[in-house]
């Protein structure tokens, strides 16, 4: 169609063109947010997660300092700190305790329980968003001093 002198303005098939440039760019920002929501859940629940397995870690140093244990530990015993360690947390065990974590399971599990320092494993697994199981774990050393 030819235009007429003094009429503008934009023509039916460029405004549908434009529209469905401006579509595509939504479409691509729209699944650019949605990723980044579903990293930032991931992040969220990993740092959950580094911070349960640091608070079972805390409660284990704390543990060591004050509590006293004496059946089946001998205080007077060389190994005394191993023994109360795995009387309170037992290897190989399920720990309970509150996270923010969906269906969540914190295990403790120690490399070698006679041995002086104790090489702990505290592992969380959880299951994300997504319906994804995901694992996280902590190794740390523990000493009698």
């Amino acid at each position: 169609m030819k235009r007429r002198c003094g009429e503008s303005g934009f023509s039916l098939v460029e405004l549908m063109f434009a529209m469905a440039i401006f579509v595509v760019a939504i479409g691509a920002v729209a699944q650019g947010l949605v990723a980044s929501y579903t990293l930032l859940d991931v992040q969220g629940d990993r740092v959950a997660a580094v911070n349960a397995c640091r608070s079972l870690l805390s409660q284990m140093r704390s543990a060591r300092d004050v509590t006293t244990v004496t059946a089946p530990c001998d205080p007077a015993s060389a190994t005394y700190f191993q023994c109360k360690m795995t009387t309170l947390y037992p290897n190989n065990s399920v720990v309970t305790g509150p996270t923010c974590l969906r269906s969540s399971q914190i295990t403790l599990n120690y490399q070698n329980t006679a041995a002086n320092p104790l090489v702990v494993t505290i592992t969380c697994s959880w299951t994300a968003l997504q319906g994804h199981r995901m694992t996280l774990a902590l190794t740390s050393t523990l000493t009698d001093i």
